[in-house]
């Protein structure tokens, strides 16, 4: 009997994140309530952590005491997301509609990845990437654009850093 209230207020919680979740959004067709939900989780995993997220991505890209380049980065994921693309069985889960979303954002990817010497593209291309390994399920590793993210979905409301 325990199990099951706790399963029921479970549910009930998550409803309501739902329902607080649709006032932010709107309620509009399309909005990533999975995306906001695994930024918002990160950013409290950073903050948590009391580490730069800038700190936190150069301790994951960094080999034989050498840090790869903003560059660098983007292409060793955007080569990850590839290589996961044509060899997970998961992937035939996805939906046509996900699939296109993806598809997308490959396409931006590789279009900045001509002018990767520009803040603003390293930028898109990092945030390309994001939600690319959100909507695979992958490990999320630039941090360095998660609470940018998050601002634009809390419509330029400044998050605590």
């Amino acid at each position: 009997m325990y199990a099951r209230r706790s399963r029921c207020l479970t549910i009930i919680l998550f409803l309501t994140k739902i329902n607080n979740l649709k006032k932010i959004f709107g309620d509009k067709e399309g909005a990533d309530y999975l995306e906001y939900l695994t930024l918002l989780n990160m950013g409290r995993n950073i903050n948590n952590l009391k580490i730069k997220p800038l700190d936190l991505e150069d301790k994951i890209y960094s080999y034989n005491d050498k840090i790869l380049s903003e560059q660098e980065k983007i292409i060793f994921e955007y080569k990850n997301i590839l290589k996961y693309l044509n060899t997970s069985e998961k992937v035939k889960e996805l939906s046509e509609k996900d699939l296109k979303y993806i598809v997308f954002l490959l396409e931006k990817i590789r279009s900045l990845l001509k002018d990767l010497s520009d803040y603003r593209s390293i930028y898109e291309a990092k945030k390309s990437i994001v939600k690319i390994q959100i909507k695979l399920n992958l490990n999320i590793t630039f941090y360095t654009v998660v609470y940018d993210m998050l601002n634009e979905y809390n419509s330029g409301k400044e998050l605590k850093r």
